[in-house]
């Protein structure tokens, strides 16, 4: 096969290229094996957890190695900036003889307001966009955790919101275009969220609230795990029905997420608006693993918090049974699924006759049905 024969066919995916270490400063897999596992029984061992678990790793080998691993490493930095150089001239001395190459397109994001005409999208996010605040407090303090007072912290600003990650994700994971649908006030955090969303790699559709830009301040320990957090988010609450109709109608994406941030009124329009228009639900888990042959909308709900899971299944939402289902995917934590269930539950979700229907499509015999009750009587009894 020619060198060049990802520019020739004008394919848009990247090429693997594995350079091996210099052969005089390569360690043997089996030593270095050894000396890896020894330094991990060590760090579980000591309890180390979190961030500081790389840093003891790379000490300790360094050590246990005689400092010969830290010589392999910089060895493979420098080799693979030279033959990465080597292969930057190749790809400019192939462009140079090739007038008829295009590079790939570069993922296009745009700033825009609920009014602006803008083309569809592949994939649409609706929720929060916020101005996050991460606080770390010392080891120190969490073990007496003293209240009524104020405790010294590290702190960091950054741009947050769930919607947000789930569209910045989804913009480094697929090529496909991704927009945000999201709410913000009229307040300084609102123009530092717009300077922001000016080098983000998706596009942004701020749609103006009356309340003030989203906040999120959590509280860490010192390796990274949640302690307590809050949030304010009033403006994506207030999210307006028409404006998210407009938005889905112009945007007509294939794969439309939201999390649960977004008011019961605000599911239910999501939900209405996508079967009233042309872009149908879509009926099964197959049709999902094969929504790249299918027109329709894959539906994706994040459940965001404990608080917030239950919101679809608040009034007034409608929350369809299978295959006539509102939701195809939704991804909460263990924690997030039990306050579904009982939100569901409390909400009669599950009195509907309908089920049966569903079960019985299982094929399930009153055999394994009798077993399993037999099974989950005898966890209840621990």
């Amino acid at each position: 096969m020619r060198s060049d024969a990802n520019l020739s066919l004008e394919l848009q995916s990247g090429i693997a290229i594995f350079n091996p270490i210099p052969k005089e400063y390569a360690i043997s897999q089996k030593g270095i094996e050894i000396v890896i596992s020894e330094a991990v029984q060590e760090c579980d061992r000591l309890g180390i957890r979190g961030k500081d678990v790389t840093p003891f790793l790379l000490k300790r080998v360094v050590e246990q190695t005689k400092g010969q691993s830290l010589s392999a490493n910089i060895a493979l930095i420098e080799n693979n900036a030279r033959v990465g150089a080597e292969i930057a001239l190749a790809l400019a001395s192939l462009e140079g003889q090739k007038s008829t190459f295009q590079p790939p397109p570069q993922p296009k994001h745009t700033i825009v307001d609920s009014t602006s005409r803008e083309s569809v999208t592949d994939i649409m996010v609706i929720g929060s966009m916020a101005v996050d605040l991460t606080c770390t407090l010392q080891s120190t303090i969490l073990k007496q955790m003293p209240l009524q007072t104020s405790l010294p912290a590290r702190m960091h600003t950054s741009a947050g919101g769930v919607a947000h990650n789930v569209a910045l994700a989804a913009s480094y994971a697929s090529s496909r275009p991704v927009r945000l649908i999201t709410a913000i006030g009229t307040d300084p955090d609102a123009s530092w969220l717009r300077e922001y969303a000016q080098n983000a790699s998706f596009d942004v559709s701020f749609i103006s609230g009356s309340a003030e830009t989203a906040r999120y301040v959590a509280i860490h320990d010192q390796d990274g795990e949640l302690v307590t957090a809050a949030a304010d988010m009033k403006v994506i609450e207030g999210l307006r029905d028409d404006d998210v109709r407009t938005e889905i109608m112009r945007g007509k994406p294939k794969f439309l997420a939201f999390d649960g941030n977004i008011s019961p009124q605000t599911v239910n329009t999501i939900f209405l608006t996508i079967k009233e228009s042309d872009i149908t639900g879509i009926l099964s888990m197959s049709s999902v693993l094969m929504r790249g042959l299918m027109s329709g909308t894959i539906v994706l709900f994040e459940p965001t918090s404990v608080p917030k899971a239950r919101v679809v299944f608040e009034d007034p939402v409608e929350l369809g049974l299978f295959p006539n289902h509102s939701v195809d995917i939704v991804t909460p934590n263990i924690f997030e699924l039990k306050a579904m269930y009982e939100a569901a539950r409390e909400s009669g979700f599950f009195e509907s006759s309908e089920w049966w229907a569903i079960l019985d499509g299982f094929g399930i015999t009153s055999q394994f049905r009798q077993g399993m009750v037999l099974v989950i009587r005898r966890l209840l009894m621990y």
